[in-house]
């Protein structure tokens, strides 16, 4: 038997299109049920969060609605059922699902917006099923969850890679241009000008690459939910920009794990004196034999663009 779960709002379409569906008993979360042959529908309510914050409310409301899909998807009823999941973006934890549903049996999980489009979505496929609930529409539903997941990674990879570049590319054109007319001083003084109240560029990355810095969609959290974490373009990113918690001192590290994070520790030491003419001057000298930071920022691209290709095989 195969199970679909769809997660969704309490005011959504799909909810409303669910009334009349018999509830599914021994359940503690407001779950529905239709039949279609072997095979089963289920619509989930989203839990609701009281936290007053909107990433704690969201984080909170995702917690208790993934424990609730974990504990359905094991439930008696469907112990022996391979489950499918479509969820109302942000809300659910398919690593969590993957990892708890017992017996691999968490086949595919896939996220979609409550909003129709030009180009036709999980959500478009899912009104036609909640309309028509028959084995033609079910079969589209749970075809397209299994593509729009594999594709839904590797595009969301892509997004916070191209972001990711566009924190530094400022910096690296900037610094090409300054190494193009000779690091002159009236560069100089522009580059002081334009960066003396710039700050945070490694936090703004790092709130795209790791789950402790971010409230929204990042680089870790994908990587974990696709298997990745011990990946060698993973290694690399953490040792090219380390998560600000086990952020290196270069005069607190043994030589062997200064080595390591070299590279890093070369970016920032630009990204940190492009603020004044003292610290501009004392990078002038260290450019003049090499461009240290274009050679970081693409590695940090070339290991991004090794995670989005391994996620697309």
């Amino acid at each position: 038997m195969r199970v679909a779960i769809i997660v969704t709002e309490i005011k959504s379409d799909l909810w409303d299109k669910s009334k009349g569906w018999p509830i599914a008993p021994g359940f503690h979360g407001e779950v529905k049920v239709a039949g279609i042959g072997k095979d089963q529908l289920l619509v989930l309510c989203q839990a609701e969060s009281e936290e007053q914050s909107e990433p704690r409310a969201i984080r909170d409301s995702r917690q208790k609605t993934t424990t609730w899909l974990v504990d359905l998807s094991n439930s008696a009823s469907y112990e022996n059922a391979r489950i499918y999941v479509a969820a109302h973006a942000g809300f659910v934890s398919f690593n969590e699902l993957r990892t708890q549903i017992t017996n691999g049996r968490f086949h595919a999980g896939a996220e979609f917006s409550h909003q129709t489009g030009f180009v036709r979505g999980l959500f478009d496929y899912l009104l036609e099923l909640f309309d028509k609930v028959e084995n033609d529409t079910f079969e589209a539903v749970v075809e397209y969850i299994g593509q729009r997941q594999e594709r839904t990674y590797a595009e969301r990879l892509k997004t916070l890679k191209h972001r990711v570049a566009s924190i530094f590319l400022p910096v690296s054109v900037d610094l090409y241009a300054w190494h193009e007319f000779g690091f002159d001083d009236l560069h100089l003084q522009e580059l002081r000008e334009s960066y003396e109240m710039d700050d945070g560029r490694l936090d703004r990355a790092r709130s795209l690459l790791y789950v402790e810095s971010s409230a929204g969609d990042n680089v870790e959290k994908l990587v974990v939910e696709t298997n990745l974490k011990d990946d060698e373009s993973w290694t690399a990113i953490k040792l090219l920009l380390p998560p600000k918690s086990v952020e290196p001192v270069p005069e607190e590290v043994e030589e062997d794990e200064a080595n390591g994070y070299k590279e890093f520790f070369s970016a920032k030491y630009v990204l940190d004196n492009l603020k004044d003419r003292d610290g501009l001057v004392a990078l002038r000298k260290k450019l003049r034999v090499k461009n240290t930071f274009g050679a970081w920022c693409k590695e940090l691209d070339r290991h991004l663009a090794q995670l989005v290709d391994k996620v697309n095989r």
